[in-house]
């Protein structure tokens, strides 16, 4: 372990090989880590391979809703305003202002319908 060059020094050594020798007397495993963990000290490089394969899918799937749940969010902020943009319009009647109004929030719905689907599609 070394030489010991003082006497707080001396104390940690001594504690460091004490632990190691009951641990070494319990089973480290047993001591230090649960199942789950000591089984990393069993495997290989390909298990290990297929894990960090099937993480990354996981990490993939994840990104691929995570899109998919803010074009939902998205679609649906368009719906709000091309609602309020009817509102509107009904409130302007047949004026030109009107059939801007209306004209536009048919725009919006279509792009939130669009924009919306995308995300399920792509």
């Amino acid at each position: 372990m070394g030489e010991a060059n003082g006497t707080g020094h001396s104390a940690v050594v001594w504690l460091l090989v004490a632990s190691a020798v009951l641990a070494a007397a319990i089973g480290v495993r047993a001591a230090i880590v649960d199942d789950n963990g000591s089984g990393s000290y069993d495997t290989d490089e390909k298990r290990l391979r297929r894990l960090l394969a099937a993480q990354n899918q996981a990490v993939d799937d994840a990104n691929t809703y995570g899109s998919r749940g803010q074009r939902a969010t998205y679609a649906l902020g368009l719906t709000a305003i091309s609602a309020a943009l009817l509102a509107l319009a009904g409130l302007m009647g047949a004026a030109r202002s009107g059939r801007i109004a209306l004209i536009t929030a048919g725009a919006a719905l279509l792009f939130a319908a669009v924009w919306g689907g995308s995300g399920f599609l792509l």
